[in-house]
């Protein structure tokens, strides 16, 4: 909505409240604040990025010490909309560093859940205190355990970064030198834990912490040796020199001189100087030796810990074998976790073994954390390592606009002389390779040659490094790029280049699938067969099933290419049902759709091939099951019922959500009288306990998907008799030129009729000429558009077209007719709703023709007999008929558009992910806010809004507006809808057409897009 009429903008607070609506906008959990406190990002961070939405949540590392970084493969849109709700503003968030004082300095905020072991120092008061929380250390040369003590080893005295974690952490800290108290320590303090730095007066001492309620933390500072340093600081320059032998032979005899503790020292020394030898072995029995050389009086915690990271990296990159890896992850998670480091590279590695997996969605849960807690403990080269592998996670997943901000931002951050740095390098790699992925889909000729420039520089600089192996990787992406180019004799040569002995079968897929489609390219089919089946047997080793997709496709592509149309469907259809499952395996706020839009061009070339066939019907199937097959999970009128103990899960969560959401509502309401320091301290909680809220609800959605039925295309094939019906598929084309499907009613069944445009929008109109015979006979037309089609203005082209022969318009998600019965999600038993009861709803008090709505709406429905409450929940068991809401909506579109959302009063914040997870709702529902039915033309079904989360949980048809809506064209709107004698979705749909049709009659009155009623669809599933 525009200007001070519109549905655009957060309500009035109330006198008095002003710090309450603060706390809202700052928290987004109450839903109390309006529509300012839809406002969910901090500034400070990447649009859509999942990172902002959990930067106070779960946090996890990366350790300087693990080696290189994976690059990987494959797209969402991130941008936010709030509206009848507000804008909020975006920047990048940069790393920053915490400054050291004296005596004790802190530093960070808050994160996330790494344990450590304390020493108690007053037992006397352990029968009367809770454990006292964890504490984790970062400095420290090294960690041990000694007969209980925590000891940090130091070269010399140094900044130590501290973190205590737990959701009520300290509230003030004194801190002690070998017993003399040094003063309070300024702690930054939230649910999730607390960060600080010390700086402690020298290497050696006993520091002890000791909270308000008497709970303590010891740590033991311990100085080593100069004879260790000497002996380290021999050894590892023995072997930068490549003279292994005197480098053993140096911690031998030295080791000798050594107390136990640094004697066990060395032989980490020996475990990591064995990895820069290439020595493997070395490596992988590298833990074994040196917990045996350990006893029941010391644990060296950080050792072990980065001799099992460094093997857990040898056994996912150079020796493979997932198992050993887990193996040696686990086992770091099994010893007490005082190194902070340690926390860092098994959240890292996790991540790295998920990513390679093909579990894309759960590496970049991993990568995300890692690179939180990474910015808060200040490791920086650890953040750039973790953001650039979430940027990498992301676009696999689809989501290729946040993808590539994200890896700018972290390019960006690199110095200028780092281009010889190997981290520098591999981060620049990874950007380049989602280059790479974004231009499957499309690149100019200078993005192109922008891409071929950037890799030839990234292979010149790991080849300068003498990284082999880094080398023939980006050699690979290199070939790759030109062949995307058609630049055939290039990327024949790079590829022919490729020392292959350097790549593990992850890679090596890649180089045959390449090699393949060179083949194709040259119609050598009998070399592409060859290589494609090599492809397949290296794809077998590494169980990603998005080398299943990808072998499928480029199967499709080479029996198409020698005529053999049949066997290339039957490639297609494998390829479809891979990626089904690939896609069901993505929540969908994980950006499920934004991964099925990155796979849908295969669905297009397939329905190329049904066309050319001759086979219209099944053209039609997979140009629906394109857009809706992925949803069928979500649909709350076609899934089963939950067995008994899914079901008891089930209701504890959402029981769970609302408990929070009304404690939250008892905390705001008390908001405004809280200081700035308490305020700073609520928006905290806040913010942790809707990410944690937020958590329930996507595990309430897991187990409701977690028996997905099948879609079915007789759901969306008309069906014969009156009245005449039809469904028109519209789908981008493999060359971008959109095919319209039509399946209408022929009489003894459904019939076919294809057209093609040269454009969504310039053709549209001779497109639908050629279908007019058809269209003009409909009484009903059911459209189902798709990616970039989604937003095209057909219901003016049909009018224009057919003028009162054009047939009552109702946009579709693909699902189909409902079935007659369905199960709610909580039990076993039929959810119905009242038949005569409608909800009208009063969603902003800011907004003078709400009011009006609301009280013309409620007499309007009381006089046609209904009876009306001005209340209603998603979790109510009986479902109201009938939903008007009025009020204020925000359409957000990062994470795929599940965070839009509406001001219910008496319940808060509603979001789509809560809608669609209670999985109920009235079976008609009109959304008068803004922007209440946006969609998404990058995403292949829109992607999520309120008024498809209103028809997932099972609504019949929603009336919403697809922009921001002016606030008194919406009231007029209103009143129209309800003008008939009679009310039900055929009465509500005919009296929008009757609406669009009055003004489009009337060119010679424009309207604004806010006012105009062409900004409103009808919804059904």
């Amino acid at each position: 909505m525009q200007g001070d009429g519109s549905r655009h903008g957060g309500r009035r607070a109330a006198p008095g409240r002003k710090a309450r609506r603060q706390v809202g906008a700052l928290a987004g959990a109450s839903g109390r604040g309006g529509a300012g406190a839809l406002s969910e990002r901090p500034p400070s961070e990447p649009a859509g990025s999942r990172r902002s939405l959990r930067r106070r949540g779960r946090a996890r590392l990366w350790s300087t010490r693990a080696p290189a970084i994976a690059v990987a493969v494959a797209v969402a849109i991130a941008s936010t909309t709030a509206c009848r709700a507000a804008r909020a503003g975006e920047a990048i968030a940069a790393g920053r560093n915490v400054s050291a004082n004296v005596s004790a300095t802190v530093s960070a905020t808050v994160s996330a859940t790494v344990s450590a072991t304390v020493s108690a120092t007053r037992p006397e008061l352990d029968a009367r205190l809770e454990p006292a929380p964890p504490l984790a250390l970062r400095g420290c040369s090294a960690i041990t355990l000694a007969k209980g003590t925590t000891r940090c080893l130091l070269a010399a005295a140094r900044p130590l970064r501290l973190w205590i974690p737990g959701e009520d952490p300290p509230r003030s800290l004194t801190l002690f030198v070998d017993g003399r108290p040094l003063g309070q320590v300024a702690i930054e303090r939230d649910p999730e834990g607390a960060w600080f730095e010390l700086e402690p007066p020298a290497a050696t001492g006993n520091l002890r912490l000791e909270d308000e309620r008497g709970r303590s933390w010891s740590v033991a500072l311990v100085e080593l040796s100069a004879d260790y340093r000497a002996l380290r600081k021999q050894a590892i320059d023995a072997a930068r020199r490549g003279d292994m032998d005197t480098a053993r032979d140096r911690l031998a005899r030295g080791s000798a001189g050594l107390s136990h503790e640094e004697a066990v020292l060395a032989r980490c020394v020996a475990g990591q100087i064995a990895y820069t030898a290439g020595e493997l072995d070395a490596v992988l029995e590298a833990p074994a030796r040196v917990a045996a050389a350990s006893d029941d009086t010391l644990t060296p915690l950080s050792c072990l810990a980065d001799l099992h990271i460094q093997a857990a990296f040898v056994s996912l990159d150079q020796r493979p074998d997932f198992a050993a890896v887990e193996r040696h992850l686990e086992a770091v998670r099994a010893l007490p976790p005082l190194a902070i480091d340690a926390r860092v590279s098994v959240r890292y590695l996790q991540g790295l073994l998920e990513h390679r997996l093909g579990r894309v969605d759960e590496s970049l849960v991993e990568f995300e954390a890692a690179a939180t807690l990474a910015m808060r403990a200040g490791a920086q080269k650890s953040h750039a390592a973790a953001r650039v592998m979430q940027a990498v996670a992301l676009a696999r997943l689809g989501r290729f606009t946040e993808a590539e901000a994200l890896a700018a931002e972290v390019e960006a951050h690199l110095e200028p002389g780092e281009g010889a740095d190997p981290l520098a390098l591999k981060i620049r790699a990874n950007a380049a390779w989602i280059a790479l992925l974004r231009g499957e889909r499309g690149a100019t000729p200078a993005q192109r040659a922008a891409l071929l420039a950037r890799l030839e520089a990234v292979v010149a600089g790991f080849e300068a490094l003498e990284d082999h192996a880094g080398a023939e990787r980006a050699r690979l992406n290199l070939a790759l790029a030109q062949l995307q180019g058609e630049q055939l004799d290039a990327g024949a040569a790079t590829l022919a280049a490729i020392d292959r002995q350097a790549l593990d079968p992850h890679y090596l897929v890649w180089v045959e699938l390449a090699a393949a489609e060179l083949a194709v390219a040259r119609r050598r089919f009998a070399a592409a067969e060859a290589r494609l089946t090599r492809a397949e047997r290296y794809a077998a080793l590494t169980d990603d099933r998005e080398h299943e997709w990808r072998l499928a496709v480029t199967r499709a592509a080479l029996e198409r290419a020698r005529a053999r149309p049949e066997a290339a469907l039957r490639a297609h259809a494998r390829a479809a049902e891979v990626a089904d499952a690939l896609a069901l395996a993505i929540p969908g706020e994980a950006g499920r759709s934004d991964f099925v839009t990155s796979h849908a061009h295969a669905d297009a070339e397939r329905v190329a091939l049904l066309v050319d066939a001759g086979r219209e019907r099944e053209a039609f199937c997979v140009a629906a099951a394109s857009r809706a097959r992925h949803l069928r999970a979500l649909w709350s009128r076609l899934r089963p019922a939950l067995p008994k103990k899914e079901r008891a899960r089930y209701r504890e969560l959402l029981a769970r959500h609302r408990a929070h959401r009304q404690q939250v509502d008892a905390r705001m309401d008390q908001a405004w009288a809280l200081s700035d320091a308490e305020l700073a301290a609520l928006e905290g909680e806040l913010r942790a306990g809707r990410d944690q809220a937020r958590g329930w609800i996507a595990e309430a959605t897991g187990l409701l998907e977690a028996r997905a039925p099948a879609w079915s295309c007789e759901a969306v094939l008309p069906q014969a008799g009156e009245p005449r019906e039809g469904t028109l598929v519209m789908l981008a084309g493999e060359d971008q030129r959109p095919w319209l499907l039509l399946a209408f009613d022929g009489g003894d069944g459904p019939s076919q009729a294809i057209a093609r445009a040269a454009s969504a929008d310039e053709a549209l109109a001779d497109t639908l000429a050629r279908l007019a015979p058809e269209l003009g006979a409909l009484e009903r037309l059911r459209l189902i558009p798709t990616g970039a089609l989604v937003n095209v203005d057909i219901q003016r082209a049909l009018l224009e077209r057919l003028g009162p022969r054009a047939p009552s318009l109702r946009y579709s998600l693909g699902l189909g007719r409902p079935p007659e019965r369905r199960a709610a999600p909580g039990d076993a038993a039929v959810s119905t709703s009242a038949e005569d009861l409608a909800a009208v709803i009063a969603g902003a008090e800011d907004l003078a023709a709400v009011a009006e709505e609301v009280r013309a709406t409620t007499a309007r429905l009381r006089a046609l007999g209904w009876r009306v409450e001005d209340s209603w929940s998603p979790a109510s068991e009986r479902q109201p008929a009938l939903l008007h809401y009025a009020g204020h909506g925000r359409y957000a579109r990062e994470q795929g558009g599940w965070r839009s959302a509406l001001e219910l009063p008496g319940y808060g914040r509603l979001e789509a992910a809560d809608i669609v997870a209670n999985g109920r709702a009235p079976a008609l529902v009109v959304l008068a806010a803004c922007s209440a039915g946006r969609a998404d033309p990058q995403a292949i079904d829109g992607g999520m809004n309120l008024a498809a989360a209103f028809l997932l949980a099972g609504a019949e048809l929603v009336i919403a507006p697809t922009r921001d809506v002016d606030d008194r064209a919406t009231l007029a709107l209103s009143r129209a809808l309800y003008g008939q004698a009679r009310l039900d979705a055929t009465s509500l749909t005919e009296a929008l057409d009757a609406a669009q049709r009055e003004e489009l009659a009337h060119p010679e009155l424009p309207r604004a897009p806010a006012t105009s009623a062409t900004s409103w669809r009808a919804w059904t599933p």
